[in-house]
């Protein structure tokens, strides 16, 4: 295992990723509270919304992968398109779906597609803030903020909402989301908004954002989310881990991703099932309950995607020569393009 994280921490630097182990233990964090919130979103033994603590988890996703900048490349493409399917076909044919039904069921697979719709945008994103100057990204982030979270605000006030037209492309789970997440991280980046993210700060900030969150302003509230994203990030990235916590971080956080694609679509009915027979048959307090089945869940879709990442060792020369060479073919039409443009 010592091999494995030394490796992964050589072809960080050589990628030129500044992650350090605390970010990846972030990002575990951050994937077992998604956990928790669907283990207790979907449950028959809570009202359904009491998830609210853990929705900004969500968010803390995109903000790791706005902080560090989303690049597109056809080989991380095609890998994550790859990478749906085999967590489709395993979480689908664990409920006794047949394969092609299995295969059929990445398309519900709402955070897959997101985020692909936003790798295909971040290059001009990126180049927009790298050129940008500050009057020029408040301009760029106001808009998104009015388009896409007024809207979401708007839908949870029953008078309003009464008399909105009805859009399903706008505020909640979605790519328009996601892209709004991705802009406000590159804005708190660039603007080095870090600076007032300080304890004091936050005794006053998290507070609201919690009030406004179980206010319950429609279900995806994502300001007061991104706020206490970027407390936790800051937080987080400061702490000192201890040497196997560290090791034991970067070791798993690649397999975070799909923990989270393993275990919605149908493995939130086989959640039920142990749910119920955890309070019904074992007489399990909720809590209790609520704890064994978060953990027991994350546990059983880390270790599938450890034998899917073990077992794709002997492969993986073979397959990183052939997307090293789709990520070059990429690149030599883009200059293709730029000799003909500039000829």
């Amino acid at each position: 295992m010592d091999a494995i994280c030394d490796n992964a921490q050589r072809s960080s630097v050589l990628r030129g990723d500044n992650r350090n182990a605390s970010i990846d233990f972030f990002r575990c964090l951050l994937m077992f509270g998604i956990v928790i919130q669907h283990v207790v979103g979907q449950s028959a033994y809570i009202r359904h919304g009491a998830d609210f603590l853990t929705n900004w988890c969500v968010c803390g996703f995109v903000f790791v992968s706005g902080y560090f900048g989303i690049k597109f490349k056809p080989s991380k493409f095609i890998s994550l398109i790859a990478l749906g399917i085999f967590c489709a076909v395993v979480s689908n044919m664990a409920y006794g779906k047949p394969p092609l039904v299995a295969v059929k069921a990445i398309r519900y697979y709402w955070y897959l597609w997101a985020y692909l719709f936003l790798m295909l945008l971040a290059p001009m994103i990126n180049v927009a803030f790298e050129k940008g100057d500050r009057k020029e990204l408040v301009a760029m982030v106001l808009p998104i903020v009015f388009l896409i979270y007024g809207w979401s605000f708007a839908q949870g006030v029953p008078v309003i909402r009464d008399w909105m037209p009805i859009c399903h492309y706008l505020g909640g789970c979605n790519g328009v989301s996601l892209l709004g997440l991705y802009v406000f991280t590159l804005a708190y980046k660039k603007l080095g908004l870090s600076r007032y993210c300080t304890f004091r700060n936050s005794m006053i900030a998290l507070p609201i954002c919690v009030a406004l969150m179980l206010v319950g302003l429609w279900s995806f509230v994502w300001i007061p989310s991104f706020v206490v994203t970027c407390f936790a990030f800051e937080l987080v990235k400061k702490l000192k881990l201890p040497d196997w916590l560290a090791k034991t971080s970067i070791f798993l956080a690649p397999s975070m991703f799909s923990v989270y694609l393993l275990h919605i679509c149908n493995c939130t009915h086989l959640m039920a099932s142990f749910e119920r027979y955890c309070v019904e048959a074992v007489g399990m307090p909720h809590f209790a309950m609520f704890s064994v089945t978060a953990v027991v869940t994350f546990a059983v879709c880390l270790m599938v995607d450890l034998v899917r990442r073990f077992a794709l060792i002997p492969f993986r020369p073979a397959m990183g020569k052939l997307l090293r060479k789709m990520d070059e073919a990429y690149m030599s039409s883009i200059d293709f393009v730029n000799v003909k443009s500039n000829g």
